[in-house]
């Protein structure tokens, strides 16, 4: 059973990492934007960043995956008050999750820099598409230790992540169609809109 404690993120460490991860991506982004995903290398992307080659390939294995986007990590205060709720755990999920949507806020130029880049070189698309199973698997870690569960049962929390997941992802698809709205909200109201399916659906 994953602990309460085991599936918090954090510590000054772990954040100088994410602040290097994310200069090397938005440099890459806008590199790439710039000249063609073709017409750029890891040598440029290292020497914009101010980091050696020897340091991009401690973060990202090619260039193309410095350019995958995955979501951003959840916050750790929300990591945190989510694994310590004993309520509703749905609104603790949309509590979690517009607090994540938060974090999009703040990334809205590098979203924007990366939704144009991946509409210009789907091959990508495989590398996102491995960024939300990772990211799937960690939240189904998170629910699986709010709810107490044992390793036999992480279908369950699996489960549970698809699916509320599903709803964030067409809340954050709405905001890529017009980033002039919040995706805090976009994502409040798709788990509004998944709490009233579920209610119909079990009435």
């Amino acid at each position: 059973m994953p602990s309460r404690e085991g599936v918090t993120s954090g510590g000054l460490r772990a954040r100088r990492r994410r602040e290097t991860s994310d200069r090397i991506q938005q440099t890459a982004l806008a590199l790439v934007s710039e000249h063609g995903l073709d017409h750029v290398t890891v040598e440029q992307i290292s020497t914009q960043a101010g980091v050696s080659v020897r340091t991009f390939f401690n973060y990202f294995p090619s260039k193309e995956s410095a350019l995958a986007d995955g979501p951003p990590p959840i916050p750790d205060h929300a990591r945190a008050a989510f694994l310590a709720g004993t309520g509703d755990v749905l609104a603790d999920l949309t509590t979690l999750f517009v607090a994540h949507g938060i974090e999009f806020e703040a990334r809205r130029s590098t979203m924007e820099c990366f939704h144009q880049v991946l509409r210009d070189n789907p091959r990508l698309m495989p590398l996102q598409l491995q960024r939300f199973h990772q990211f799937e698997l960690d939240v189904a870690e998170l629910i699986g230790a709010r709810l107490g569960l044992d390793d036999d049962e992480d279908d369950t929390a699996r489960l549970a992540a698809a699916v509320v997941l599903a709803a964030v992802r067409v809340g954050m698809e709405r905001w890529s169609r017009d980033f002039d709205v919040s995706p805090a909200a976009e994502v409040g109201r798709a788990l509004a809109n998944l709490r009233s399916l579920w209610t119909s659906l079990v009435a």
